[in-house]
């Protein structure tokens, strides 16, 4: 699992932010964004559970790319299915933790234990190095956590309470970037 942040930022949710819908696992979901010069800013939209398309940004992304990109990710997620139905599963479990609603300054034992079982799938030395809160009117708004593989080389995981979304990059500044804003102009395929 390591390999998807190797230069790139990956996030998860399913589609529901603040709707008002339950969390279903039938909408997760990747995005994943690269952070390398050579394919900088294309976005992968992949279905983790479920059928779904899968859908690329730009919809201008070269064919060739495409299929670099769909060999690379079905190779990460499928060579250890065991791995990936385990990130599903804490994936939907963090998401569900705070899908109701912002958790308050109480609870973040909770989230920073969420953070370490998210870690825990990209790396086996999981251990909080860092952590950074946001606040609103004493409720968590984002929840950052530093984190080390077993390589030595530092990731980020970001758990979004507003958008019920999780992220985890090892580039820190690609983890606040809002990528979903420079498509909204971009033609439908």
């Amino acid at each position: 699992m390591q390999k998807l942040i190797d230069n790139q930022t990956i996030g998860f949710d399913v589609h529901i932010a603040g709707d008002g819908q339950p969390v279903s696992i039938s909408g997760l979901h990747m995005h994943k964004r690269m952070n390398g010069k050579q394919f900088k800013g294309v976005d992968v939209l992949f279905p983790l559970e479920g059928d779904g398309d899968i859908i690329f940004r730009p919809s201008s992304t070269k064919n060739a790319l495409r299929n670099q990109l769909m060999t690379e990710i079905s190779r990460v997620v499928s060579k250890n299915v065991a791995k990936r139905k385990e990130l599903v599963k804490v994936v939907m479990e963090e998401i569900q933790k705070y899908s109701n609603g912002m958790p308050s300054k109480e609870q973040i034992q909770k989230i920073r234990n969420g953070a370490l079982r998210i870690a825990d799938v990209f790396s086996k030395n999981s251990v909080i190095k860092q952590e950074m809160t946001e606040q609103i009117e004493s409720h968590l708004k984002l929840f950052v956590t530093e984190h080390k593989k077993e390589d030595g080389k530092i990731f980020y995981i970001k758990q979004d309470f507003l958008r019920n979304r999780i992220k985890v990059s090892d580039d820190l500044e690609e983890l606040f970037k809002v990528n979903d804003i420079k498509w909204l102009n971009e033609p439908p395929e």
